[in-house]
């Protein structure tokens, strides 16, 4: 993803809530300002101003950190007394990480959330990864992507469109043309170094042949090269292997 700025205010909303002071007199009008960075969308924000205010209503500001519990969207929440009768509330959202399916947002926690949650902006700036549906059934999944990037898949993710099948069969094809692909694990992806050796496989074989040209980097210091008439999301990879070259 592009160097997002996390720290850039939206904008201000103002929200008038009745408040009981200290005195426990008549709750009188108190000006309540929320503010956001720029990675939530509108109805997520609303929806936000919307519980905050019955929170406040009926609490004030106490265990206002608890409306993270119920918004998985939030990294932190804060408020401040801006005069004797405004308060101003920072919402921090979770940072978004990786745009999957179109239709989710793994965030940091990690945390697998819809994409209506953020800005339009926010998910064309993410880098996507395409996932096997049945995946999505397990609950180590938003970890175990984060593993993923963690482990140099930023670098992936920026030069290929990765689908990932499994955690152990993760397949890589070059965003240009779709005759060269990597194949890795969420432990085994190669970092920039890796890519550009595979990169060079490629080079030296697609000269002398017409198919796809596959690297899998699942093995301990090699790279096993193969080539593929078909896609390999759509079969088994059965191919001769032509080349192994050591890597690190």
């Amino acid at each position: 993803m592009k160097a997002v700025r996390s720290a850039v205010i939206l904008g201000m909303v103002v929200l008038a809530v009745m408040w009981s002071f200290a005195r426990k007199s008549t709750p009188v009008p108190a000006v309540v300002l929320f503010s956001f960075d720029e990675f939530l969308s509108r109805s997520e924000q609303d929806k936000l101003i919307i519980y905050c205010a019955d929170h406040i209503r009926s609490k004030g500001l106490v265990g206002l950190q608890a409306v993270k519990d119920v918004f998985a969207s939030l990294a932190d929440i804060s408020a401040r007394r801006a005069s004797s009768k405004a308060f101003t509330v920072h919402v921090t959202s979770a940072q978004p990480r990786l745009f999957v399916n179109n239709t989710y947002v793994l965030a940091q926690g990690p945390v697998l959330l819809p994409c209506s949650v953020y800005a339009q902006t926010t998910l064309e700036q993410l880098p996507k990864m395409t996932v096997a549906h049945d995946e999505f059934r397990r609950t180590t999944l938003p970890r175990d992507m984060e593993s993923f990037i963690v482990n140099n898949g930023s670098d992936m993710l920026h030069q290929f469109d990765v689908t990932w099948l499994s955690p152990t069969s993760i397949i890589a094809y070059n965003r240009d043309a779709r005759d060269f692909a990597i194949l890795c694990g969420q432990e085994t992806v190669p970092n920039r170094e890796g890519i550009a050796t595979c990169r060079s496989i490629y080079t030296q074989l697609k000269p002398k042949l017409q198919q796809c040209v596959c690297a899998d980097v699942r093995f301990d210091n090699q790279i096993i090269a193969f080539y593929e008439k078909k896609d390999l999301l759509q079969q088994e990879p059965c191919s001769d292997m032509i080349i192994r070259k050591g890597i690190r």
